[in-house]
């Protein structure tokens, strides 16, 4: 018996391709293969996706051993990956606690918490609320509605121009180690207080390729 032969369609029409990196080799008992991405698994079947978006529900009883243990080990991956997001966003919960800097930091590699941002980038850093300022910066994709953020946007040109807006609920005074063209070491430089959803601009006609936000504390 073929290794999809009566297996049912669970999606029709223009279905999303199945993720190419995350597809496995899934064996039957025939001996025969099939190319598809693992979506989800009860005790009986597996739903999967093939390459050209259709998604089928594959009786476990079709499969062989390795093809078994394959699919038992995506969902084991899944399952997590799904328990690591779950306890990342519950520490997210939890109230920030500022770290202690050094008095006069020269790498990055000194900083526990910092937002890195290099020239031409944009970059949004999603934060904990501590007592006296923010904590745990994340890198995220898209500005968070219930968590208190930077969006730095260093852009090119002459001079070179910074555009940095903080939705934290104090004005913050931050510190930052800057990183020339062509050299490998850092110096601190002066980073206005930033005032609470009003953007804020830095301009430098140093040639600068890298800035390193750190120590984001509220001004008292």
């Amino acid at each position: 018996m073929a290794l999809l032969s009566g297996a049912a369609f669970a999606q029709e029409g223009d279905a999303p391709a199945a993720d190419a990196a995350k597809t496995i080799a899934i064996e039957g008992k025939d001996g025969k293969t099939i190319q598809a991405e693992v979506i989800s698994a009860d005790d009986d079947s597996v739903k999967i996706r093939r390459a050209d978006g259709k998604e089928f529900d594959l009786p476990f009883a079709r499969l062989s051993d390795a093809g078994i243990a394959a699919v038992k080990k995506v969902i084991a991956e899944k399952e997590a990956e799904t328990a690591r997001l779950k306890a990342e966003e519950e520490e997210d919960k939890k109230p920030g606690v500022r770290v202690k800097v050094p008095d006069e930091p020269k790498s990055p590699d000194e900083l526990t918490e910092k937002v890195v941002v290099k020239k031409g980038e944009t970059v949004i850093a999603r934060f904990a609320e501590a007592p006296d300022g923010l904590a745990r910066p994340k890198i995220v994709k898209e500005a968070p509605e219930d968590r208190p953020y930077l969006k730095i946007e260093f852009k090119d040109g002459e001079p070179l121009i910074a555009a940095i807006t903080s939705t934290a609920p104090k004005t913050l005074k931050v510190r930052c180690l800057a990183r020339n063209k062509g050299e490998t070491t850092y110096n601190e430089i002066t980073i206005l207080p930033l005032k609470s959803a009003t953007p804020g601009f830095e301009s430098w006609t140093d040639p600068i390729e890298e800035i390193v936000i750190f120590d984001f504390g509220y001004l008292e």
